[in-house]
């Protein structure tokens, strides 16, 4: 004598399954893979985010960072603004301090980045102006750097100018004057 009922069922220890049970929990597995794998990505795309906006030598952060370490250990800084020399961007009405002020852009297929902040020491403060260009390396290098005093006489204090060196303007790339 043959039977329906499979022969699985004839036990009731063991579950019985049919085909669009097993379709539905595959479904249901592939989905939730799917969120986590898109989940996972998300959190990489942030911290690389993150990465590229604080540890790149290229960021606004990183230049800024470096620009104020220039500014603090030049003699004439210091004596001018007096020690300790603090650095900061805008403020705002609140008296919160934001971001550096910079703007990014191109000029002959060359990167710029122009950025301004603010030092105050312990008897003046300084506005500090600086432009950093893409070099052939393909980091930045700094095109110009001062430090102008806010008060009478704005005194000017210059830590760098390479605006007139060709080279450093057109970053090694070759131009028919040269």
């Amino acid at each position: 004598k043959s039977s329906v009922v499979p022969k699985a069922a004839r036990d009731s220890s063991e579950v019985s399954t049919s085909i669009s049970e097993t379709v539905k929990e595959t479904t249901k597995t592939t989905f939730y893979s799917l969120v986590i794998l898109g989940g996972i990505g998300v959190t990489a795309l942030l911290f690389y985010a993150v990465f590229r906006e604080l540890f790149s030598s290229k960021s606004p952060n990183s230049v800024y960072t470096k620009a104020f370490e220039k500014c603090v250990v030049d003699t004439r800084v210091q004596d001018a603004l007096g020690e300790p020399i603090k650095g900061h961007g805008e403020t705002t009405r609140r008296g919160r301090r934001r971001h550096v002020n910079h703007i990014t852009y191109m000029k002959d297929n060359v990167e710029h980045m122009r950025m301004q902040f603010y030092l105050k020491g312990a008897r003046k403060s300084g506005t500090v102006h600086l432009e950093v260009i893409e070099g052939a390396s393909g980091s930045y290098e700094y095109r110009y750097l001062f430090v102008q005093m806010d008060e009478w006489p704005h005194k000017v204090i210059v830590l760098e100018d390479n605006r007139h060196d060709r080279t450093a303007i057109t970053s090694g790339i070759q131009t028919p004057l040269d």
